[in-house]
């Protein structure tokens, strides 16, 4: 029989008990090919894809808010 296992978020140092990795990972932890280093649902986002999934959003909502730059002239103005 299966024992269970404890798994603690390298980040936030939340634990939670699955009884093998594949259930820990439907339940939305990441757990990295050596299944020691580990992180919780809420920690996951910012270490799947190697931060890429970070880094496409940040791109996504600069681009979105269609930044401009201000001359010299129109900031004096007010």
């Amino acid at each position: 029989m299966r024992t269970e296992n404890i798994y603690i978020c390298d980040d936030c140092h939340n634990q939670s008990v699955f009884k093998s990795y594949k259930k820990a990972r439907a339940a939305s932890w990441a757990l990295c090919k050596d299944y020691k280093t580990c992180y919780c649902p809420d920690c996951a986002t910012a270490h799947r894809l190697g931060g890429a999934a970070v880094k496409k959003r940040l791109h996504k909502l600069t681009s979105e808010a269609h930044f401009e730059q201000l001359s010299l002239g129109e900031i004096g103005n007010e």
